[in-house]
């Protein structure tokens, strides 16, 4: 297991003890655990986007360059053989064009 899946694990585990101790808390308190709650889950969001995902349908394309869809938001993608691209230009998701 990789150091990026152990902090999401636990980043999951704290996300779920806040989602719990939501509904025990005096409402004073209460948005402060709903802000922690949803920060916690786009920290995840945001750690599974650094995962490298292969790009689906890898074709040549003119002068070139491959063409592709993201694995996230399967939106267009272009690679110059080059110089790859290593991030979705619409959603952020790190992509790998060759396995």
């Amino acid at each position: 297991m990789t150091d990026r899946n152990k902090v999401i694990d636990e980043l999951k585990e704290l996300s779920g003890f806040l989602f719990k101790e939501y509904g025990k808390v005096q409402v004073e308190e209460a948005n402060l655990y709903y802000d922690r709650f949803f920060a916690v889950n786009k920290a995840i969001d945001l750690l599974k986007e650094q995962e490298p995902k292969q790009v689906i349908g890898i074709a040549d394309s003119i002068e070139g360059m491959e063409v592709g869809y993201c694995p996230s938001c399967n939106r267009g993608i272009a690679n110059k053989k080059i110089d790859e691209t290593k991030f979705c230009k619409f959603c952020g998701q790190a992509v790998k064009w060759n396995d």
